[in-house]
C-alpha cells in the first residue's frame, strides 16, 4: 500500500494556514479576488457615469431658436410679422451670400411704414448669448430729408436691450449691402426666461424704396455650471483618480 504521508502533510499545512478545510479557503480567496476585481470594474464604470454626467451639464450650447433658416414649408413659422413681410425665394436678394434657398423678406411692396419681424422665445440661465445672422438691405433715397432704416434687436424685459444693426439710408444714395453678422454678449445675472429678437425696416413717405432681408438665424446661449454639476464632475474625477492607484496598486 503506498504511503499517504506527503499528502497528509499538505493537507495539514493548508489546514494551518487557511482554516479546517484548506482547499475551501482556497476557493473562497479565489471568488474574494474575483469579486474584488468585479468591483472595482464596477466602480470603476460609476465613476466614469459621475464624470460623463458632470461634463454633459456643461456642454456645449445649443441653439434656442425655432426656424431660424426658413426652411420650414410653413412659411415663417415660429416669426411674427407686421407689415409687409414673406418668405422670398427667387428675388434679387437671393443671389447674395448668405440668402440660402428660403430666407424672410421684409418690404418687397410696402413703400411706407414698418415691416417687422420678431419672435420670442425661452432662453435659459446664462452669462452669454451668442446670435448669428445673415443679412442684406438694398435701397434708393431720392429724399433730401428723409432716409429709411434696417436694424435688428436682441432684448428681454427688465434684464438687457442690445441693439445689433442700426442702418440708414444715405440721403440721395443708392446701395446694396450685405453680410453676416455673429456677436457673442455679456449677459451675466441673467436668470433664463424670454428673449426677443427683431428684425425692423422702416421706410419714410417720400422718394425712398428699401428692401431687406434675413437668413440664417441663430441664438444660443452658454450653459452656466450649477452646484450639482461641478460637484458630479469633481466627484468622477477624483473617483476616476482613486479607483487608477487602487488598480496599479
Amino acid at each position: 500500500m503506498r504511503s499517504n504521508y506527503g499528502l497528509n502533510n499538505k493537507w495539514s499545512s493548508l489546514s494551518t494556514s487557511y482554516g479546517i478545510n484548506g482547499i475551501d479557503a482556497l476557493g473562497n480567496a479565489g471568488e474574494g479576488r474575483k469579486e474584488s476585481e468585479e468591483m472595482k470594474k464596477f466602480l470603476f464604470l460609476f465613476i466614469c457615469a459621475l464624470f460623463v454626467a458632470g461634463t454633459a451639464g456643461i456642454a456645449g450650447a445649443a441653439p434656442i431658436l425655432t426656424n431660424g433658416d426658413f426652411q420650414n414649408p410653413i412659411d415663417l413659422y415660429g416669426w411674427t410679422t407686421l407689415g409687409d413681410v414673406r418668405v422670398g425665394e427667387a428675388s434679387f436678394l437671393s443671389e447674395l451670400q448668405g440668402m440660402d434657398d428660403r430666407f424672410a423678406l421684409l418690404g418687397l411692396e410696402q413703400s411706407v411704414g414698418p415691416s417687422i419681424l420678431y419672435q420670442t422665445f425661452y432662453a435659459p440661465r446664462t452669462n452669454m448669448l451668442t446670435v448669428g445672422f445673415n443679412w442684406a438691405f438694398d435701397f434708393l433715397d431720392l429724399s433730401l430729408f428723409k432716409q429709411d432704416t434696417f436694424a435688428s434687436v436682441l432684448t428681454s424685459w427688465g434684464n438687457f436691450d442690445i441693439t445689433m444693426l442700426d442702418l440708414a439710408t444715405g440721403l440721395i444714395s443708392l446701395g446694396l449691402t450685405n453680410n453676416f453678422f455673429h456677436q457673442s454678449f455679456d449677459v451675466t445675472g441673467f436668470g433664463g426666461g424670454l428673449v426677443t429678437i427683431a428684425f425692423s425696416l422702416l421706410e419714410q413717405p417720400g422718394l425712398t424704396f428699401s428692401v431687406a432681408g434675413v437668413d440664417n438665424v441663430s441664438v444660443t446661449a452658454a450653459p452656466v455650471p450649477i452646484p450639482s454639476t461641478i460637484l458630479l464632475l469633481a466627484s468622477g474625477v477624483v473617483g476616476i483618480v482613486g479607483i487608477r492607484r487602487k488598480l496599479r496598486s
